[in-house]
């Protein structure tokens, strides 16, 4: 009996050592699969999109709790501390490239974006006069930059339809330029796709963005994106530099763009044909967007038109083609009793040629969008000579922060236009407008708040006031 047992016992351990091995590689299996998956995961997300998607949801069922919730978690990670961090290791890596004799800027995607980050070009231009500055541009922006006397090359290399293209695209470029230092100001590329392992100084759009948060949430001065930009930069590479910054500083900084003369003959023969060339009360109506977050509803759109076609004070509203919103401006002329005063503006006018025809202009209207900080920019011809830059900008915003992004003439806080002219902007009463919201590509907000409390009819008869006045 005992001796069978005993077998038993050792057939046992015979079996069972197998049957736990299995189970380990199993468990071995199982854990390096979770692993990959979760690795996997976390490179896919990206932070600020994940953040703002959570808020839509959060405001969708809470709207003022899930601001107040959103804003106080938001300020809770962009405190002084880590701005103060944040540009210190830019200072390390400015540091390393302090005798820079040439400089790479990658501006954001978007139109609007490389307008106002030209004054990053600006502010590296004052601290190295002699080095040469080259700037990435989306490609539809090419022709109102490339005169820029500020910027040596403009290469015309990003697209916002194809984000990967344009990765390799300024890729391929650091390669053959072999430049002292990049600063990338899109926060669509990534370091180790542009770079890769190479050891070049790389500072990131990061502790930019950290500080315009920071000062979103606990401030209220100045703070609009080219502004805090030419600022920032100036600032930093005089430290590294360890030059005085008040040079810098004291720099009269508008957004500007240069327009070829080409295109302001165009934009001219566009009025010409239309019986407009000389037409005073011209408003020029924006009734597309990039977003539905900041796309002025249709019925505020239809409101402001209405009541601008009855007005004496307006002569002509040439009426822009949507581009995302495809055909709006057929339904809006539909909607309207009468659109006599109206003319449409081609789907197909190249952007320089539309930058013009705003110069042209006494009123532009519109949301917030690339074309806003067009038409508020200052306006030079190719050879550098001012246009006539008399067109007040009514803008509206929705879901975007209007201290980093709009213009305003009466207000402190806000960015002065490049414009002759004053500009105006409307602020929603949104009850849950939060930090995020400035990532709109992020956002999926079922119920769309975005633009509660603004009246066309009040915004019309502010444009009336102003031409009535301005003749």
């Amino acid at each position: 009996m005992g001796k069978s047992a005993s077998g038993s016992c050792n057939k046992m351990h015979k079996v069972n050592p197998k049957y736990h091995a299995s189970v380990k590689e199993k468990i071995l299996l199982l854990h390096d699969y979770i692993y990959e998956k979760i690795d996997a995961w976390i490179k896919s997300v990206y932070l600020p999109d994940t953040v703002a998607a959570a808020s839509s949801m959060l405001t969708d069922i809470l709207p003022g709790t899930g601001k107040y919730i959103t804003n106080n978690l938001i300020a809770s990670a962009a405190n002084i501390l880590t701005v103060k961090l944040m540009q210190k290791k830019d200072l390390h890596i400015a540091a390393k490239a302090r005798n820079s004799k040439k400089i790479l800027i990658i501006s954001d995607l978007n139109m609007g974006d490389s307008v106002n980050l030209q004054s990053v070009a600006l502010a590296v231009k004052k601290v190295f006069p002699e080095s040469k500055v080259d700037y990435a541009v989306n490609k539809s922006m090419y022709n109102l930059i490339v005169f820029n006397p500020y910027v040596d090359r403009v290469f015309n290399i990003l697209s916002t339809s194809n984000i990967y293209m344009s990765s390799k695209s300024v890729s391929s470029l650091i390669d053959s330029e072999k430049y002292d230092i990049v600063v990338n100001l899109c926060p669509f590329f990534k370091k180790n796709h542009i770079i890769g392992n190479k050891q070049l100084p790389f500072i990131d759009y990061g502790s930019l963005s950290i500080r315009l948060v920071h000062n979103e949430l606990y401030s209220n001065g100045l703070n609009h994106v080219s502004y805090q930009a030419y600022h920032y930069f100036s600032n930093l590479f005089c430290k590294a530099k360890k030059i005085n910054s008040s040079a810098a500083r004291k720099s009269v900084f508008a957004t500007s763009i240069w327009i070829p003369d080409e295109s302001i003959r165009m934009a001219g023969q566009f009025l010409f044909k239309n019986g407009l060339l000389r037409s005073e009360g011209l408003v020029l109506f924006n009734s597309d967007a990039t977003s539905k977050y900041t796309r002025l509803p249709f019925d505020i759109q239809l409101n402001i038109l209405k009541s601008l076609c009855k007005s004496d004070s307006v002569q002509a509203i040439l009426l822009t083609s949507g581009h995302t919103y495809i055909g709006i401006e057929n339904k809006l002329l539909n909607a309207l009793p009468s659109h006599n005063k109206v003319t449409v503006i081609p789907k197909e006018m190249p952007i320089d040629v539309y930058a013009a025809l705003i110069d042209f202009c006494d009123v532009f209207v519109t949301a917030d969008t690339g074309t806003m900080h067009i038409a508020s920019a200052k306006k030079f011809n190719e050879s550098g000579d001012e246009l006539r830059n008399k067109t007040a900008v009514f803008s509206v915003f929705g879901a975007s922060s209007a201290r980093m992004y709009g213009y305003d003439s009466y207000n402190g806080n806000f960015l002065k236009p490049g414009q002759n002219k004053p500009s105006r902007l409307y602020i929603s009463k949104a009850p849950c407008r939060n930090i995020t919201c400035i990532n709109k590509k992020a956002k999926k907000c079922r119920n769309v708040r975005c633009f509660e409390g603004i009246s066309g009819f009040e915004i019309a008869k502010d444009i009336i006031i102003y031409l009535s006045k301005d003749r």
